[in-house]
């Protein structure tokens, strides 16, 4: 895992990187990063026990491996929102978490410390700036199962970045 943290600390910015399942890494070029959708442990298995539900791919990062400015999380699924990684990924103190209105569930469920943390809960057509960062939630269908789930694009250095999130597919 050392070697995948050293290929994004030395990074160039821009740079996007995948890290598995539905997980992304932004890097501007002044070195701030964002994450949208680590899964970094395996709490799906964890929580959901012997349901067939595994890792797609090997696990290449640990969540105290990189400190992050900003980190995304589309919607409450565990493998999106991963509920034994985003504490930690937090415990810097400066981190800041963007997450889907669905979400608040699991912040409170994670029992951390809320004082220090900036959990910003979003929907679709919220925007902000952070940093070298410039955030659009965009509408994201996944279904009755995150209804209030979003899609993400970002803007730095120049380039946007067009992060779908899970959709559903409509044949209507």
């Amino acid at each position: 895992m050392r070697d995948f943290t050293t290929e994004i600390l030395s990074a160039k910015g821009p740079a996007i990187l995948a890290v598995g399942q539905a997980g992304y890494i932004i890097k501007s070029h002044n070195g701030q990063l964002l994450a949208i959708d680590l899964y970094l442990s395996n709490c799906v298995e964890r929580v959901e026990g012997n349901k067939g539900y595994k890792r797609l791919l090997p696990q290449i990062l640990n969540p105290s491996d990189i400190d992050f400015d900003v980190v995304i999380c589309t919607h409450p699924h565990l493998d999106h929102f991963d509920i034994d990684a985003v504490p930690e990924l937090l415990s810097n103190g400066r981190t800041k978490l963007f997450c889907s209105a669905d979400c608040e569930k699991l912040v409170h469920q994670m029992q951390m410390e809320y004082d220090f943390l900036s959990i910003t809960y979003v929907k679709s057509g919220d925007h902000c700036i952070e940093g070298d960062f410039d955030i659009m939630f965009v509408n994201c269908d996944h279904g009755a199962g995150a209804p209030d789930a979003v899609g993400v694009v970002v803007k730095v250095d120049g380039k946007t970045i067009y992060e779908a999130g899970d959709t559903c597919l409509r044949l209507d």
